[in-house]
């Protein structure tokens, strides 16, 4: 693994837990939110994160070498840092606070 691919790797983390940070200051910011453009009260957001996998030449080559009958290319993979797959609503219902004032 060279040293470009290893900041590769934590630069994708440090890109994913920005988006996060930025999930949770915009939870933050709308904490006291009771109704959004759709006319819902707004729900929390979460990132949900997934690995990244990239194929690695090298490694499949000494593998092939190795081990001539070895599975196809496509199927050699490794880690390759994190994504953000998604950004989710949370399901559960919010808490009802009773203000007259």
């Amino acid at each position: 693994m060279s040293l470009f691919h290893t900041l590769k790797i934590s630069g994708s983390g440090l890109s994913a837990q920005r988006l996060r940070m930025d999930t949770i200051s915009n939870n933050l910011a709308n904490v006291n939110t009771t109704q959004t453009e759709n006319g819902g009260p707004y729900r929390r957001q979460q990132a949900v994160f997934a690995p990244m996998f990239e194929k690695s030449l090298f490694q499949y080559a000494h593998f092939q070498h190795n081990h001539p009958h070895a599975l196809p290319l496509d199927s050699r993979e490794h880690g390759g840092g994190v994504q953000v797959a998604a950004i989710s609503e949370d399901p559960s219902e919010g808490r009802l606070v009773y203000e007259p004032n």
